[in-house]
């Protein structure tokens, strides 16, 4: 009888022992699925969220290197597994803000280099019209310089856009269309001035 509860108690502390160790399945799993946001490039399109996952990722470390310091009839990993839990979760959340904010920033792309084009052929256009009398030679010349700059900069956006860097193409777009605007502006300024017609 004796031996018989030497053996149950020894079961019992082999049990507690197995349960003291942390919850690495889940852990992994955890790992994986900020993976799959990094590899959904959270870190450009939805950074907050994979911060987040990141940091609960290096909370969970911090919590099992402490339980690992305790002696192991003391260990728990109840608090382990919440932050799994939450760093899932966070994952989760990451990769698919970082989908939907990748579709978004490709649309508005789209948009911006559709704009760029047509602003650059307005002004162009405009070009034409400007006053080429004497003195504005030098103006018309600079005007050409910086509209024959804008097109490579639409090209490099839209091989940016090509090769899936969305982000690079929208920012890329958005200066050559900028720059469109700004020229055209001011080859507008330049005729409206040989008109004789003041501007606000």
């Amino acid at each position: 009888m004796k031996l018989f509860k030497v053996a149950v108690l020894f079961i019992a502390v082999l049990g507690l022992l197995a349960c003291a160790k942390p919850p690495q399945a889940d852990i992994d799993a955890a790992k994986a699925a900020l993976n799959a946001a990094k590899a959904a490039e959270a870190d450009i399109y939805a950074p907050e969220a994979l911060r987040s996952g990141e940091d609960a990722l290096r909370a969970i470390q911090t919590e099992v290197d402490a339980q690992a310091a305790k002696f192991a009839l003391f260990r728990s990993y109840e608090k382990t597994k919440e932050l799994v839990g939450l760093a899932k979760a966070a994952a989760d959340k990451a990769k698919t803000e970082a989908d939907t904010g990748k579709d978004m920033v490709r649309d508005e792309a789209t948009a911006i280099l559709t704009d760029a084009a047509a602003e650059l052929a307005a002004a162009q256009e405009l070009l034409k019209k400007a006053p080429k009398g004497k003195g504005s030679k030098a103006d018309i010349e600079a005007y050409k310089a910086d509209l024959d700059a804008i097109q490579p900069m639409i090209d490099g956006a839209q091989a940016s856009f090509d090769s899936g860097k969305f982000m690079d193409a929208k920012n890329g777009a958005q200066a050559a269309k900028d720059k469109a605007v700004y020229v055209k502006d001011a080859i507008q300024a330049a005729i409206d001035m040989s008109k004789g017609i003041k501007r606000p």
